[in-house]
């Protein structure tokens, strides 16, 4: 795997790097006194679980060995998609933001080039001892099946009804999301159906991209933003709808 060194780097994208990523004096107030990253960075639990540590991950001094693999080149074009906020004044590109956005592009087109060229080992078995927060499936199905009494299977979030969509493939695609996480100290060991709340995986996955999970009243309200602005701006493909 090639690292970031081959990315042939002009002598302003260079310093601008030097700059904004970890590892320089001008990092020390992000730091939180153990050398560690930021955690308010989206990537800060993929690196923190394999994908930039070692003595020559991203988040170093040394960021020009790290390798680029998929994880690498996220965050090195996250770093750049938010310039702002990492550099500490100590680099100017104000009068030429050209030099991020050739930076991105060099970044986007590894990455897609590290997506399609590279081969990932896996389908070995292995064998793995870990504790698990008991589930009882007959509470998730249970809920399911007595919204499809009223002929629907409805996601409470985007509102959009899966059963109208796909038929009975719906209880594949609807998930049972619990309010009150069950791994969370409020819970208290048990579950009704009233604890529970019928998503689509889309909407599923947004409610847990925070700890605590979103409320379901302002996951409603973030999707519908989003429809909004989609429609607005003629949806992801620019066209009008």
């Amino acid at each position: 795997m090639p690292a970031l060194s081959e990315i042939k780097f002009s002598t302003n994208e260079f310093a601008l790097l030097n700059s904004v990523l970890p590892g320089g004096a001008n990092w020390s107030k992000f730091i939180a006194g153990k050398g560690t990253c930021i955690e308010s960075c989206p990537y800060f639990g993929p690196c923190t679980n394999g994908g930039c540590q070692g003595p020559n991950r991203v988040c170093s001094g040394k960021w020009q060995k790290a390798e680029q693999t998929p994880i690498v080149l996220a965050v090195m074009n996250h770093v750049v998609e938010n310039f702002d906020h990492y550099n500490q004044g100590d680099f100017d590109v104000s009068k030429d933001r050209k030099i991020l956005g050739k930076l991105k592009s060099r970044f986007v087109s590894a990455l897609k080039k590290v997506a399609t060229d590279r081969k990932y080992s896996e389908g070995h078995p292995q064998l793995k001892k870990h504790y698990t927060r008991e589930r009882v499936s007959s509470a998730a199905a249970a809920k399911k099946l007595s919204a499809l009494a009223g002929g629907k299977l409805v996601c409470e979030s985007c509102k959009t009804d899966y059963f109208l969509l796909y038929g009975h493939t719906a209880l594949w695609l609807i998930e049972c999301h619990h309010k009150i996480p069950i791994s969370s100290a409020e819970h208290t060991g048990t579950t009704q159906a009233s604890d529970l709340v019928l998503l689509c995986a889309n909407c599923h996955a947004l409610a847990h991209s925070s700890n605590p999970p979103v409320p379901i009243g302002k996951l409603s309200k973030l999707v519908l933003a989003a429809a909004n602005k989609s429609f607005k701006e003629g949806g992801p493909d620019g066209l009008s709808p």
